[in-house]
């Protein structure tokens, strides 16, 4: 049987259009929508970046890129919706991802399988539930918040290091934290959960009630309160106002009663017996205590100005009479012998006396 060349190459061109009819279908199939965009976002499809808009759809291999701000919505064909916030990059497999920066919320409602998103040192598994998954490229550092139900979290290139993390608890995966071993499940307190979702504008939890976040101390629960304050203030009935001083007018009242009968006694200290005899002048009188005080008096400074004499006039010599050195003697002379005396020999007072004469003059010029 012969065939002909014309067959032969019209066959060849037919397989090799399906075939490239299967890749090109196979490279380009739609993985999901975008749902909603706010600000600026792109996407980088088959080498090129192109603005993305409401009812675009994505495929396998494209990236999807926010500006400081922005924030897209998109669903995929897997019950799967995707929240990136603002200066994320992700990059979209069939049933992974690869979280490349930024802020993802993930709202997953399959219950079937697995699905993975990844990041340069860390990957999660996330089943039904909701989670929040965020990368660091500056300090390299993957973190999982789980909103709802249990994702696991482990280490990329060591995956044995693997942690499960409930509702309310976040863990992260950081090269310089534990060897790179995922932080143990930690339960989120409410002010750290609602920072986190503020980063997402509009988003807001399925199940908002079951979240068990830990609460945060309030300032009025950390200051230290009176307990019968308090307590009387429970058992006052609402809409009543509540009188401090009616409450502690029985309270001073008993405090008063026990402070009387309590107060301490002194009690006289013995009497030793011993007689005591003291020497003086007595008890001065009425005209001796006067005439003290007028002598005590000070004057006027414009009266006593004129009569001043200088500080190196005795008092006694400056109003005419002899200062009492000079009625003792035996003082005078005790003054004269101690003056004679000195520390050092006659000689060596005189070369004393002729150093301090000396002018030491050490100038050249006059």
């Amino acid at each position: 049987m012969q065939v002909s060349g014309k067959n032969i190459v019209g066959k060849l061109s037919f397989v090799t259009l399906f075939v490239m009819l299967m890749a090109k279908s196979a490279w380009a199939q739609d993985l999901g929508v975008i749902n909603n965009v706010s600000g600026n976002v792109f996407i980088y499809s088959k080498e090129k970046l192109t603005k993305l808009k409401i009812g675009d759809s994505y495929s396998e291999a494209d990236e999807i890129i926010t500006e400081e701000g922005a924030q897209v919505t998109f669903s995929d064909f897997y019950d799967h919706k995707f929240h990136l916030s603002g200066s994320g990059h992700l990059k979209l497999w069939k049933k992974w991802s690869q979280l490349i920066k930024g802020h993802i919320w993930i709202q997953s409602f399959h219950k079937k399988e697995v699905f993975v998103m990844k990041t340069a040192n860390a990957q999660m598994f996330y089943p039904s539930g909701e989670g929040i998954f965020s990368f660091d490229q500056e300090s390299g550092k993957t973190q999982l918040l789980v909103v709802n139900g249990t994702f696991t979290l482990n280490n990329l290139l060591q995956d044995h290091f693997t942690e499960r993390v409930a509702s309310g608890q976040f863990s992260f995966v950081d090269d310089h934290y534990n060897d790179g071993r995922p932080r143990k499940g930690t339960s989120i307190g409410e002010h750290s959960f609602h920072k986190i979702t503020s980063l997402f504008r509009g988003i807001v939890p399925l199940l908002k009630q079951n979240i068990p976040v830990r609460k945060n101390k309030t300032m009025n629960s950390q200051s230290r309160k009176i307990a019968s304050v308090e307590n009387a203030s429970m058992r006052v009935k609402r809409g009543d106002k509540f009188n401090l001083n009616k409450f502690y007018a029985k309270k001073l009242q008993r405090v008063k009663l026990v402070g009387k009968t309590k107060r301490r006694q002194r009690k006289p200290l013995p009497s030793s017996r011993v007689k005591m005899r003291i020497f003086g002048r007595g008890k001065p009188t009425q005209a001796q205590f006067s005439q003290r005080e007028k002598s005590n008096r000070r004057k006027p400074a414009s009266r006593s100005r004129g009569n001043r004499a200088p500080a190196s006039i005795p008092i006694a010599a400056a109003k005419g009479r002899k200062s009492p050195s000079a009625q003792d003697g035996f003082e005078n002379s005790l003054k004269t012998e101690y003056s004679e005396q000195t520390r050092h020999p006659s000689e060596l007072n005189k070369l004393i006396k002729d150093l301090k004469s000396y002018n030491q003059d050490y100038n050249i010029a006059y």
